[in-house]
């Protein structure tokens, strides 16, 4: 079953929200999504973010991102 989920990753000094579809449960998003904070830089900029996602979702529909801070 498809579903949105809305994930929040975040360093020091800003954060992303990413929209995606995917077919991945809470579980395994949550799981990548920790994964993915752990190994954010201070030099990580949108696309590398991007790629990172891509990497470990490559099934997921990308819906929107957003800068928070």
């Amino acid at each position: 079953m498809t579903a949105l989920a809305l994930l929040h990753f975040r360093r020091a000094d800003c954060e992303w929200l990413v929209l995606i579809e995917t077919e991945k449960s809470i579980y395994e998003l949550q799981t990548i999504r920790d994964e993915i904070n752990s190994e954010l830089t201070p030099d990580i900029d949108l696309e590398a973010l991007e790629r990172k996602i891509k990497q470990r979702l490559p099934d997921a529909e990308f819906l929107d991102f957003r800068y928070v801070s």
